[in-house]
């Protein structure tokens, strides 16, 4: 059978867990219907999109929601297998040419998303993108920043704990991954299932194995492999400024411009209910915005402009309000065609309607300058994230501010006295396999 030339991709497997035979069974079943509802919801908007889920399971609770089912692992082969592998396997076996392969609570938000996708198809631009987790709020330098060899480790991981410094330390979000099909993602794919097969790695999750084997083979010749960030509007999900000092929340997305094509999650819980992401998203689709979510009583709010921004971040630390200039001012642009933020300072004033929408104002520059792109060059991407304000490193050495949290829920923030000494770090035993060893990336051979 020819394979068609895109579509999307659920991933759900059956595996053996320390969880209780129940918890499992539950699970199970919620990522079934979890999927199942996404593919409906997403050939509701495109009736033309295929979609094809990817189990070993054989009793599917909505067999009908999805145009295939494929089987690339026979039964009980999934059983001895870590956790992740499955998804590498499937996504090798996918039966598109350019797989789009979402989590399960994952739903498409546009009726664009196919045309996008098609046209990605023909450019033959990429062999594997991903959206990238925080980078702007994380702290530039530890106390006991140094170089380790990979996998990196507590408290030193790049896009968890500390700034990335180069592009190949960026961290995939791996809830909407892009892979063309070819001899180049399956280089990927094969390194990848070698990372995870590692029994000393210890990974939290695959997105780490992931950016462990990007990293390490940056300065091999033979790896060509056209690597790409999908745009905010591609896959647009949360992200937190800083878990480790700041906490959770708050809750913020980078630039969008243009209708959003996928979200995350559908639905967002928080103490009201439950709020329609997609149609918050694509409410005003015409102005450049960013989804933010102050605290988990808050419903997420699409907002338009610096001003308003500031004012709902009044009471958070500082570096979560420079979240603020990633907006455009009521009146200006937010950047140069390069990307550079021109203006970052914060001036009082300008008055913006949260229910009657967004002001008039010329729009802003997505991240690498993409704009209405599906993807665009992880360097170009990267490129942006260095050119960020010289005044944002500066207050980055405040990183350590310590602010108390308040409310029943600690989930409101209050300014405390303003500690510059760095805290002693946690030190933590370190296993024999994380010092110094003559192939740190020996995993990774296949």
């Amino acid at each position: 059978m020819r394979a068609k030339a895109v579509g999307l991709l659920y991933i759900v497997f059956a595996q053996n867990s320390t969880t209780s035979r129940n918890d499992k069974a539950a699970n199970l079943l919620r990522y079934l219907h979890e999927a199942a509802d996404s593919a409906r919801y997403s050939t509701a908007l495109d009736p033309s999109l295929p979609t094809a889920l990817a189990t070993n399971v054989h009793k599917l609770v909505d067999r009908e929601a999805f145009s295939l089912v494929v089987r690339p692992l026979a039964d009980g082969e999934a059983h001895g297998l870590p956790l992740w592998l499955p998804r590498v396997i499937s996504l090798a076996a996918s039966p598109f040419e350019l797989t789009l392969a979402l989590d399960s609570h994952a739903v498409a938000c546009s009726n664009g998303l196919h045309a996008a996708l098609l046209r990605e198809h023909a450019l033959n631009r990429l062999d594997i993108a991903f959206n990238v987790e925080s980078t702007l709020g994380l702290p530039r330098k530890h106390a006991v920043h140094q170089d380790l060899p990979l996998p990196w480790r507590w408290p030193l991981r790049p896009g968890r704990d500390i700034a990335p410094r180069r592009a190949s330390e960026l961290l995939p979000h791996n809830w909407a991954l892009l892979v063309r099909r070819g001899a180049r993602s399956r280089l990927v794919l094969e390194r990848w299932a070698a990372a995870l097969r590692c029994t000393s790695c210890w990974w939290a999750n695959d997105q780490y194995a992931l950016q462990a084997v990007l990293h390490a083979a940056q300065s091999e010749a033979r790896f060509d492999v056209r690597v790409m960030r999908m745009t905010e509007r591609a896959a647009t999900a949360l992200k937190s400024v800083d878990k480790s000092s700041v906490g959770f929340f708050p809750r913020y997305t980078r630039l969008i411009v243009g209708p959003a094509l996928t979200t995350h999650s559908r639905r967002l819980a928080h103490r009201g209910g439950k709020a329609d992401v997609c149609r918050v998203l694509n409410a005003q689709p015409a102005f450049p915005r960013i989804l933010l979510q102050l605290d988990a009583r808050s419903a997420p709010l699409a907002v338009y402009n610096r001003s308003a921004c500031f004012r709902l971040l009044a009471a958070a630390p500082r570096r979560a309000q420079l979240l603020c200039t990633l907006l455009p001012k009521g009146d200006a642009s937010l950047s140069s065609p390069g990307g550079r933020v021109r203006e970052y300072q914060h001036r009082p004033g300008g008055r913006m309607s949260l229910v009657t929408g967004p002001p008039h104002h010329s729009a802003g520059t997505a991240p690498g300058g993409a704009e209405l792109e599906l993807v665009e060059p992880l360097e170009a991407f990267w490129q942006w994230v260095r050119q960020w304000p010289d005044a944002i490193d500066t207050l980055m050495t405040l990183s350590w501010l310590k602010y108390t949290r308040t409310g029943t829920h600690g989930d409101r923030w209050q300014f405390s006295k303003a500690q510059l000494k760095p805290p002693r770090p946690k030190l933590r035993p370190q296993p024999l396999w994380l010092l110094p060893q003559p192939r740190p990336t020996a995993w990774l051979s296949v």
